[in-house]
């Protein structure tokens, strides 16, 4: 649960978090119970989606202002990409460990809600294409006033990642590739030299210290997932712009 304005909601982030936890405790000590809360609260998050175009959409309740800023206004329900692929994430592990295809489908749903570029036909998207060609998940999917959030963006790098490991799918690898590209290029403009790296590009708001360290952590796990030495590159850069 999750206090926001005086009002207490289902926090889907955190649920999708929790599920990974309690599989990380099953796996480590065997215990059914474990796996039972697991699938419990991944039912419940499915329960929960909206099916819209054959994706699968877990909505967030909350009339959220990002930032604080009413200009940024995200009225209830809307969706998160960073939700949608930690979500997608813990799905690919429970269905890793039980092998239910219900689960499978489900992961496959979710991942067709990370492919659907906004436009005038499909306005509920989590996705963005730029005029050059590169796409963005945003945690924050303004229509007005998208935010290109880094952090958020990342996170549903590693659910699609997960989706790619354990679905091994060829339309998953195409995504994963495109999203690395457009990563590649966008990282340097996050860049605040001799300073904390930008936490979002749309709003130009600077990155607190835990968020300047998280940046530099995911690099260096996206060269780790990827092989590609530009990522660590990039964290040793930001890293001497401003030291965890």
């Amino acid at each position: 649960m999750w206090e926001y304005r005086g009002e207490v909601y289902y926090h889907a982030l955190l649920l999708s978090r929790r599920v990974m936890t309690f599989i990380a405790t099953y796996r480590y000590t065997g215990e059914a119970r474990y796996l039972e809360r697991a699938e419990k609260y991944t039912q419940f998050l499915m329960d929960r989606c909206h099916i819209i175009d054959s994706g699968a959409y877990s909505p967030i309740y909350v009339n959220y202002c990002v930032h604080g800023a009413e200009e940024y206004f995200l009225p209830a329900p809307w969706y998160s990409g960073m939700h949608q692929g930690e979500f997608l994430m813990a799905i690919c592990r429970v269905f890793e460990v039980t092998g239910k295809e219900c689960y499978g489908e489900f992961a496959r749903s979710l991942f067709r809600s990370l492919t659907r570029i906004r436009s005038l036909e499909h306005n509920v998207s989590v996705l963005r294409q730029d005029s050059l060609g590169y796409f963005w998940i945003e945690e924050y999917p303004h229509p007005e006033h998208p935010g290109m959030t880094l952090n958020g963006y990342i996170q549903a790098v590693f659910g699609l990642y997960e989706y790619l490991r354990v679905m091994d799918n060829n339309q998953g690898q195409r995504v994963w590739d495109a999203c690395l590209s457009s990563l590649k290029y966008y990282i340097p403009q996050f860049r605040r030299e001799g300073g904390r790296s930008y936490y979002c590009l749309g709003h130009k708001r600077i990155a607190g210290p835990s968020y300047h360290k998280m940046h530099i952590g995911q690099f260096r796990l996206l060269a780790k997932l990827s092989g590609d030495e530009f990522f660590n590159e990039w964290a040793d850069i930001f890293e001497s712009d401003y030291p965890s």
